[in-house]
């Protein structure tokens, strides 16, 4: 059998051409979509501060509950044992 791809509606066609298009156009242009991107929260800034802020505030939980704790995670695995020098020099 031969891999076939799912048919899809003109509708489902028309949004994964736009969805690979769009991304084409931001690998090629990442300075642009980053300019837009800070215009974008910039004035988000000025017209929506409450919006903003529960952005902010989200974007803080998620620090909080699962950047965090995965870095420190990492830090307990990162650590090694400290031998003392009494527990060296102490006869088997």
């Amino acid at each position: 059998m031969e891999n076939q791809e799912p048919k899809l509606s003109p509708a489902e066609k028309i949004y994964a051409t736009l969805k690979k298009n769009t991304l084409k156009y931001q690998r090629e242009h990442p300075e642009k979509c980053r300019e837009k991107c800070q215009k974008y929260w910039a004035r988000m800034r000025e017209e929506r501060p409450e919006q903003y802020e529960l952005f902010k505030e989200k974007k803080r939980q998620y620090y909080r509950d699962v950047i965090k704790p995965k870095m420190e995670a990492k830090k307990k695995e990162a650590r090694l044992p400290v031998i003392s020098v009494e527990e060296e020099n102490k006869p088997l």
